[in-house]
């Protein structure tokens, strides 16, 4: 006689596409299903955009969404979410991204549902406020999950999380196929011929994309056939914009908004380029990786973790456009190099940032709270 499947809640604040939607999918689709039943909550209403939503119900993995969207509304949906864990009586939450964590662990708490388990995925250097009630909350946490070894030490280091209870689960990617497309996609507003760089990510303060234009100013009159490609959405858009026209570069920066081709975008750029002040394990530079690509980053949380042993040649200082420009040029000059540092980003991906690493790293942890 089989033994009964360990019901998992998997909890997060929506379901937009994003890194940790992404990663969120990928455990509940990948986690072993003879063994795991997973059931996700979304503290938003459905997403607009409803690509990973269709991949979570074309498998069968139950979805419900809590529908909040102020912050008044938190103990509303901790309540709908408190409702929910005793409706399915599930044997652990695992919980991603600050308000998400925050409900996961008090609907835990209030339906009497443990252990929880509650995910870390950036060095949060704006808002210190959710630093001091993650470590006033953490003792309902039964392990703090770190994207990377840079998260985890800001974590002992800047929320004052006891060490014992972090374990580090770096994001996983899937390798899609090798090769460069030979064309451009045809909503770009490029030229044929032309080459670009291209940033992928929220246009917000985090993601520093002034660095990139700033930087772009310097590269671009040496490397007169390429151009950089933004593609993503967010409130600096409009700031970015007029910059780039401040900048005099704006006939060669491409903004393209949010895009669900990311993987032909990066097959068919020249190299990536990444400027954020802070992160935790880039999910778009890993995305970049796993495309055959080479980077230009600054040196934020886990780029280290994802670029060794290439990391000299692809790490920046943090906001120094001189230094970015001059990488930029040196890839952008010499082809050849970038695609060997791009296969050697390749390798690395398929050795140490597969999503089954990822869901084994998830499945073990699982089984060892749930045995204790």
């Amino acid at each position: 006689m089989s033994s009964p499947l360990i019901r998992v809640a998997l909890a997060i604040t929506d379901l937009e596409p994003g890194g940790a939607e992404k990663n969120l999918v990928e455990l509940a689709l990948g986690v072993d299903r003879s063994r795991f039943e997973p059931i996700v909550y979304c503290l938003a209403a459905p997403p607009v955009r409803r690509r990973l939503l269709d991949q979570l119900e074309s498998s069968g993995v139950s979805v419900s969404f809590l529908n909040a969207r102020h912050w008044w509304q938190l103990p509303l949906v901790v309540g709908r979410l408190r409702r929910l864990l005793r409706r399915d009586r599930p044997s652990l939450v695992q919980s991603f991204l600050f308000h998400a964590n925050m409900v996961g662990r008090w609907a835990a708490g209030l339906a009497k549902v443990s252990p929880v388990v509650c995910g870390l995925r950036v060095a949060e250097r704006d808002a210190h406020w959710r630093l001091r009630l993650d470590r006033w909350t953490g003792q309902r946490v039964a392990r703090w999950v770190c994207v990377s070894q840079s998260v985890a030490r800001f974590a002992v280091r800047q929320a004052g999380l006891p060490e014992a209870r972090l374990v580090v689960i770096p994001n996983g990617v899937r390798l899609p196929p090798s090769g460069r497309l030979k064309t451009l996609p045809e909503d770009l507003g490029m030229a044929p011929g032309r080459r670009f760089a291209v940033y992928v990510g929220r246009l917000a303060p985090q993601k520093s994309v002034e660095t990139l234009l700033q930087a772009a100013a310097r590269w671009m009159p040496v490397v007169p056939d390429a151009d950089l490609v933004l593609a993503g959405e967010g409130p600096e858009h409009p700031r970015l914009a007029q910059q780039s026209h401040h900048l005099g570069i704006a006939s060669r920066v491409h903004f393209v908004g949010f895009r669900e081709d990311v993987e032909s975008l990066l097959a068919a750029s020249a190299m990536v380029v990444h400027a954020a002040a802070w992160e935790g394990m880039a999910n778009s530079v890993l995305e970049a990786m796993a495309a055959g690509r080479a980077v230009v980053a600054t040196d934020a949380e886990g780029m280290r973790d994802l670029l060794e042993p290439a990391s000299a040649a692809q790490i920046v200082p943090l906001g120094d456009p001189e230094a970015m420009a001059a990488r930029v040029v040196e890839f952008l000059s010499h082809p050849t190099l970038a695609e060997v540092v791009g296969a050697a980003n390749r390798r690395r991906v398929a050795e140490f940032f597969s999503v089954s690493a990822m869901v084994r790293g998830y499945e073990r942890l699982w089984d060892e709270l749930l045995a204790g």
